[in-house]
């Protein structure tokens, strides 16, 4: 769990007291009592920059194709603004086809910007005049009509976000849509929803304290309800990392009761209900083991176990990646341990500890993320560890002096891409000071391209970020921070990184999850279903 997360925790009890004086005086409270970045209009709580029925100001809707970005209606990605038409798209709109005044002669549709007589030679459908794909019309998913409200896009034909962020410290979701980077709606979540994933069309969500799996839908990401009206929930072990869908199998990896959790679908998914999970297994890697992530290379789990801070006892249970066979899922057996302290890893003093904190599979390898820590502090440079599956040969790949505190690693079309937390002074807590966190890019196992995350030069209202989360889509990199809830956008072409939102040239990142009641907000997970 990060300092962060630690701080949140233990300060619950205050948070308490503090609601209970609170109820015992003031005047009646009118309306909602609305969560962070939230709005009441009505009877209801609402994200007025950017939710598309109350966009700027309750019942300010916008209209047709058109989004809701930063509290005023555009026109959603792939369409454009034609005169006395609204926003329309003119590779299938037959009345504006392949422009504002390119209307097609009654008869023909419009495929592709042209007019034509049958969508058939075009492999598309037509929905009244329009040539559609079902599987990636955002006006016709899955079906004629089937409208997705932006930002949401059709994937597979199923209306949903290309990207979905876990707001950890105000129990939010927000989704995001790649084309134009606009977010969606902040969204009531499960209680602190670390960590994300999907299994058909429901998006399984982890909650860390509320050791409880959710099940949400994709395009709304509603809590789904079972028969009896309650939401469809799982139980799982507390500080959830990770949670790894294979199939009808989903992995878990709790690090509160230092556990690999394994939970299997019964039957086929129900469209409303989701999907009906148990426990087929579990697995114990023993006391302070603090297992943290999951990588899967062929019937083979690798999980990194970072260890705890109990003294040296809880330190020795952590530094290595266990391997575990899932050749038959419901017998998980562990077969290796492999030690990540052989790497060197350079320490700034007499000693570091590895402290991997997660793992992800690139062309065949396994890379894993080291804080490399002396104690609490850091104790040396941002270091990547290289394990070959084959061989279990071990290798350290330094990160550059840009880079402290490796985080997160995950793979990506360019190379591998390491978030680095980077070295945080917390004497002046709420105040936290951070240097050196970023991106690295790795590519033929060398750091070959970096980008630090930092404040405007001389800004006194900026929290210096820290970089956790990182996720690609194709060559779109987005840095979750989990000092102030920014997403950063980068780009990763040609051996570099370039920022595309963020504090250069006088810009600023995406405000993606609000402050929480602790003055700080982590993103906690980013995941493309």
């Amino acid at each position: 769990m990060s300092a962060r997360k630690r701080v949140a925790a233990a300060a619950v009890a205050a948070m308490g007291a503090a609601v209970a004086v609170g109820l015992l005086g003031g005047c009646p409270r009118i309306g909602p009592d609305c969560g962070a970045g939230k709005s009441a209009c009505g009877s209801r709580c609402v994200d007025l920059a950017a939710d598309g029925q109350h966009c700027g100001g309750c019942g300010n809707a916008c209209g047709a194709n058109e989004a809701c970005v930063q509290g005023g209606c555009a026109c959603r990605e792939g369409t454009t603004s034609c005169p006395g038409a609204g926003c329309v798209d003119p590779q299938s709109d037959a009345r504006h086809c392949g422009g504002c005044a390119g209307a097609c002669q009654v008869g023909y549709a419009c495929a592709a910007g042209a007019c034509v007589i049958s969508c058939q030679s075009f492999g598309l459908t037509q929905c009244g005049s329009s040539c559609v794909d079902l599987a990636t019309s955002a006006a016709n998913c899955g079906a004629c009509g089937n409208a997705c409200a932006a930002p949401l896009g059709c994937h597979a034909g199923v209306c949903s976000y290309d990207v979905i962020a876990a707001c950890f410290s105000t129990d939010q979701l927000v989704g995001l849509s790649t084309a134009n980077d606009v977010r969606g709606p902040l969204v009531d979540a499960p209680t602190t929803p670390e960590s994300l994933a999907s299994m058909g069309k429901s998006l399984l969500v982890g909650g860390a304290f509320s050791q409880t799996l959710y099940q949400l839908g994709l395009g709304d990401l509603s809590v789904k309800q079972a028969a009896d009206g309650g939401a469809v929930t799982t139980d799982i072990g507390p500080d959830a990392r990770q949670v790894l869908v294979d199939g009808a199998t989903a992995y878990v990896i709790n690090a509160g009761n230092n556990t690999l959790q394994v939970l299997r679908r019964n039957g086929a998914e129900d469209p409303q209900r989701g999907n009906a999970l148990g426990t087929i297994a579990q697995l114990s890697f023993g006391a302070n083991a603090n297992p943290q992530a999951v990588a899967k290379v062929g019937t083979d789990l690798f999980i990194p176990l970072y260890g705890s801070f109990s003294g040296s006892t809880g330190e020795a249970a952590g530094g290595f990646v266990v391997r575990v066979s899932v050749a038959d899922p419901a017998r998980p057996l562990i077969s290796r341990y492999i030690d990540l302290r052989q790497v060197d890893l350079h320490p700034y003093g007499t000693y570091s500890s590895p402290r991997p904190s997660w793992i992800a599979a690139h062309q065949g390898a396994l890379y894993v993320a080291l804080n490399n820590l002396d104690g609490f502090a850091v104790g040396g440079p941002g270091i990547l560890a290289k394990i070959d599956p084959v061989t279990e040969q071990v290798t350290g790949i330094l990160l550059g002096d840009g880079c402290v505190n490796a985080i997160f690693v995950t793979s990506s079309p360019s190379g591998v891409l390491v978030g680095c937390a980077g070295d945080s002074d917390y004497s002046e807590f709420p105040i936290v000071h951070t240097v050196k966190t970023g991106v690295v890019l790795v590519s033929g196992d060398q750091a070959v391209a970096s980008w630090a995350a930092r404040c405007p030069q001389g800004s006194p209202t900026c929290a210096d970020p820290s970089i956790a989360r990182v996720h690609a889509v194709g060559a779109r990199v987005y840095a979750g921070d989990q000092a102030a809830g920014r997403l950063f956008v980068l780009e990763a072409a040609n051996g570099a990184l370039s920022e595309r939102r963020g504090y250069a040239d006088g810009g600023a990142p995406i405000d993606l999850c609000p402050l929480g009641p602790f003055g700080y907000s982590n993103v906690a997970d980013l995941y493309s279903p």
